[in-house]
C-alpha cells in the first residue's frame, strides 16, 4: 500500500510591502541623482496602494481524506478476492420475445427479413399482421351495413306507425270562445302522426277561420298540440237586408250579430253591396243578404271611414240620432282577376230624423272627413237660421257643396 507523501508546513512572509517601498524609494533616489526634483513635476505622483496578503493553513490535514478513501478501496478489493469462483454457476439467460406478439423466439438472433416491394400495377391489398383478410373484412362490413339498415327501418316504422306518436289532444290558448275552440279542435288533426304533421299548413287552416286573426301551433311531445290564437275584435255591425254581421278592422265578416257577444253596443251600417271576397268576383247588386257569407272581406279603409263617421259626426254637428247607410258597390281589399286593386264606387249617406240626407262620399275622396263634416254643420246652421226645410245635402264635390229643399 502506498501513502501520499505529506508536504512540510509552509509559512508565508510579508515581504511584498517592504520590497515595494524599497523599490519606490530607489526610484526617488534615482530622480534625485538625475537632477529631477518632484517639485518640477506638473502633477504630484501618488504612492501605489499595496494590499497585504494573508495566508492561513487549515487545522485538519488534507491528506487524511485521501488516506481514508484508499483504505476503503483496499478493503473492497480484499473482500472480492475472498469470494470463490465456481465454474458450475452459470448466468441464466432469458430468451428474447417479439415486441408486438409477445411470443418467445425459436432461437437466437434471427436474420433480418427483406421487405417485398409491391408491384405498382398490382391492385391487390397486402395482408398485414393483426388484420383479417380482405374477403372476410368485406363480409363483416356488409353484415354490419345490413344490420344497421334493418335497425333503422324498424325504428322509422315504430316512429311513424306507433299510436304513441299520434295527436290525441289539441289545446287552444288565447280565447274563451267555446265555439271557436271547438272549431279549431275539429280541423281533423287528431289521429295524425305528430312527426308528419305540417305545422305551417295547419296554422294557415286555423287562420282561415273568421274569428281568428293569427295562430301559432307548437308540438308538445309525444302526442299533443298547443294552438295559440289571437281573436278578432268586432268594430261595427254590417246589415244587409235580413242579416246583420259583425265586422272587424280588417274588413272581415266575423260572424252573425246573434253569435257576437255585446253586439248591441256596436254601431250599425246598412248596406246592400257587391263584394269581391277571397279573390272571387261576386257581381250584381246584393239585397236581403243573398250571397253574403261569414269570412268574406270588404275594403278595410271603408270600414275605418264608417267608424270615424260614428265618432266625429256627433262631436262636430251635435247630431246623435242618425242612421248611416252605404249606397253603391264596395270591393274587397284584394286584387281582382285583372290585377288591379279594388276600390269603392259608392257613398255613405247620413239619414237624419228630421228627414234630410247628407251624402258624405267614401274614403277615397281627396277632401278630408273633417272638412266635409264642418261644411255639413255650416249648412245646417244656415238652414236653422233661415228656417229652411232641407231635403238633401251633397258633400262629394269638395268646395262646392249642393243642397236641396223640400
Amino acid at each position: 500500500m502506498t501513502h501520499k507523501r505529506q508536504l512540510p508546513e509552509q509559512m508565508a512572509t510579508h515581504i511584498y510591502k517592504r520590497a515595494a517601498v524599497k523599490r519606490m524609494e530607489g526610484s526617488y533616489g534615482r530622480y534625485e541623482r538625475d537632477g529631477r526634483s518632484a517639485r518640477n513635476a506638473e502633477q504630484p505622483v501618488e504612492r501605489p496602494v499595496v494590499l497585504q496578503r494573508v495566508v492561513t493553513i487549515p487545522e485538519s490535514d488534507p491528506s487524511a481524506a485521501w488516506n481514508a478513501f484508499a483504505r476503503r478501496q483496499e478493503r473492497l478489493r480484499r473482500t472480492r478476492a475472498k469470494q470463490p469462483q465456481s465454474s458450475s454457476v452459470q448466468q441464466r439467460v432469458a430468451p428474447r420475445t417479439f415486441a408486438k406478439t409477445g411470443s418467445w423466439a425459436t432461437g437466437g438472433r434471427m436474420k433480418s427479413m427483406q421487405r417485398r416491394v409491391p408491384d405498382p400495377l398490382s391492385r391487390s391489398v397486402p395482408v398485414r399482421s393483426g388484420r383479417r383478410s380482405g374477403r372476410r373484412g368485406f363480409l363483416w362490413r356488409l353484415v354490419s351495413i345490413i344490420a344497421g339498415l334493418l335497425i333503422l327501418i324498424i325504428a322509422l316504422s315504430f316512429t311513424f306507425t306507433s299510436s304513441a306518436f299520434r295527436v290525441e289532444q289539441v289545446q287552444v290558448v288565447g280565447t274563451h270562445n267555446v265555439a271557436l275552440v271547438q272549431a279549431i279542435q275539429r280541423q281533423g288533426v287528431q289521429g295524425q302522426n305528430i312527426f308528419l304533421l305540417n305545422t305551417p299548413a295547419f296554422e294557415a287552416q286555423v287562420e282561415n277561420l273568421p274569428l281568428v286573426r293569427s295562430a301559432q301551433v307548437n308540438k308538445q311531445w309525444p302526442n299533443q298540440l298547443t294552438v295559440t290564437v289571437q281573436e278578432r275584435t268586432p268594430l261595427l255591425l254590417w246589415r244587409t237586408g235580413r242579416e246583420t254581421y259583425s265586422i272587424d278592422s280588417d274588413g272581415v265578416l266575423m260572424a252573425r250579430a246573434s253569435d257576437t257577444p255585446s253586439s248591441d253596443a256596436l254601431p250599425t251600417v246598412t248596406a246592400p253591396l257587391t263584394v269581391i271576397a277571397q279573390g272571387n268576383v261576386k257581381s250584381g247588386k246584393v239585397t236581403g243578404g243573398e250571397g253574403i257569407q261569414v269570412g268574406m272581406r270588404v275594403n278595410a279603409n271603408e270600414i275605418h271611414f264608417a267608424k270615424d263617421v260614428f265618432e266625429r259626426l256627433p262631436k262636430i254637428t251635435g247630431i246623435n240620432a242618425f242612421q248611416l247607410r252605404y249606397d253603391g258597390t264596395m270591393y274587397a281589399n284584394t286584387i281582382d282577376g285583372r290585377g288591379t286593386q279594388g276600390r269603392s264606387k259608392g257613398s255613405y249617406v247620413v239619414e237624419s230624423q228630421d228627414g234630410w240626407k247628407a251624402y258624405l262620399g267614401d274614403a277615397d275622396d281627396t277632401n278630408s272627413l273633417e272638412n266635409r263634416l264642418l261644411t255639413l254643420k255650416a249648412i245646417l246652421d244656415m238652414a236653422r237660421e233661415q228656417q229652411l226645410s232641407l231635403a238633401s245635402i251633397d258633400l262629394r264635390y269638395g268646395l262646392r257643396p249642393v243642397y236641396t229643399l223640400k
